[in-house]
């Protein structure tokens, strides 16, 4: 359980900072690689 909830506080933090980083614009592309990892 606590593994489940380390990996949900990280994807809302890393999209907080996303949102406030302010990197991309409207229309930007951009490309996300995501791999599967069972542990």
């Amino acid at each position: 359980m606590a593994i489940a909830g380390k990996e949900t506080i990280s994807n809302f933090v890393g999209s907080i900072i996303l949102v406030f980083n302010k990197n991309f614009k409207i229309g930007d592309r951009i490309r996300i690689i995501m791999k599967k990892t069972y542990e």
